[in-house]
């Protein structure tokens, strides 16, 4: 491993050896004693993931939009921060404000990744639950938040939440159940989702105040995709239950990613609204010259299922297609089949219902 100090930033990068295409960000915003971040580190490591590591509880700053955007992936730990955290912005002018993180907005604005990780940093921005949120907002316009509804212990008769509990039928495969090195784990958060975000982790068991509210949360608005546990993953019953979920969920980001990097030739964007879809959605995609074009809805083992868009002769510019999804349709992952002048690309939706 080398570590490289820049002491007017307090910026610390650290190299691993890896196996991994996906360039990824570790952000430490925990600014903890028990060094929690090194449990997220270790997972990556131990799944032969290169990262580089910013160091933000210690530089007191936020990595700038410049910096993020050589990143496809963007993990963002605060662990139990309750404040102060680099994650928003904190205005120096009396009185003191607390507001989005510009830079991270803009981040996410240009097709950026967040895998965000921790207890409290709602909390940080919002204090008590409940809060509720609108178009405009961050946490509704890009982690698919609709409510902040209450926080464990604070809010449970100061019992903690018991388990993190895999949501049916949500996305990301190899996921399993988390458990605490705690008895319970406190000040995780439970939120209700936008409508079009899936619920990833729902808090259990069955007789806990909580039980069945939505902790964990993925969303693709269109342009970014973020996946936000609102539990501290670090605290989780052992390393390797870490590596488990780090594995699952990074190999989730894997495909996601490569499959919007993966357009043929002539298409320069090519947009679903929403994703997951619940029955209606609509694609857009911008053609850079003239372009023979076909669209197939495809199974995850290549069965057609239905032409979307016959071949046809399409010219240059923005182009939109709305798509109702047949009741017949099982829920699942499909891909988007597209054919352009004889070269294939994809784009893979979700059908959650």
């Amino acid at each position: 491993m080398r570590t490289i100090y820049t002491l007017s930033l307090l910026l610390v990068f650290s190299l691993f050896a890896a196996a991994q295409d996906l360039n990824i960000l570790l952000v430490d915003d925990s600014n903890d004693f028990s060094n929690n971040t090194s449990v997220i580190a270790n997972g990556l490591t131990n799944n032969q993931y290169d990262f580089d590591l910013f160091d933000a509880a210690s530089a007191n700053s936020s990595p700038n939009s410049f910096f993020l955007s050589n990143y496809d992936l963007v993990i963002w730990h605060t662990s139990t921060q309750q404040e102060d955290m680099q994650f928003w912005d904190i205005e120096t002018i009396e009185p003191f404000q607390t507001t989005d993180n510009d830079d991270l907005v803009s981040y996410l604005e240009q097709g950026g990744n967040l895998w965000l990780i921790g207890n409290d940093f709602l909390f940080d921005r919002y204090s008590d639950a409940p809060d509720t949120f609108q178009l405009g907002d961050f946490v509704y316009d890009q982690l698919g938040i609709l409510q902040y509804d209450a926080q464990a212990y604070a809010d449970d008769d100061n019992f903690g939440l018991p388990i993190a509990q895999v949501a049916d039928g949500q996305p990301i495969s190899g996921l399993g159940d988390i458990n605490w090195v705690f008895p319970t784990l406190w000040w995780a958060d439970a939120i209700t989702p936008h409508p079009d975000a899936v619920t990833i982790y729902k808090m259990g068991f069955d007789n806990y105040l909580f039980s069945g509210a939505t902790t964990g949360v993925w969303y693709d608005n269109g342009t970014s995709k973020s996946l936000t546990f609102l539990f501290d993953l670090a605290r989780a019953n052992n390393q390797g239950l870490v590596d488990n979920t780090i594995s699952s969920v990074l190999g989730f980001f894997e495909g996601v990613i490569s499959d919007s990097q993966n357009l043929p030739e002539r298409i320069s964007d090519f947009q679903v609204y929403p994703n997951p879809i619940a029955s209606r959605a609509k694609f857009s995609w911008t053609l850079d010259a003239a372009t023979e074009m076909q669209i197939n809805l495809v199974s995850m083992n290549g069965q057609l299922i239905q032409t979307l868009v016959p071949s046809a002769a399409f010219s240059p510019g923005v182009h939109e297609l709305e798509w109702q999804a047949g009741k017949e349709l099982p829920n699942g992952i499909y891909q988007l089949q597209l054919l352009v002048d004889g070269k294939m690309g994809s784009r893979s939706i979700l059908l959650s219902r």
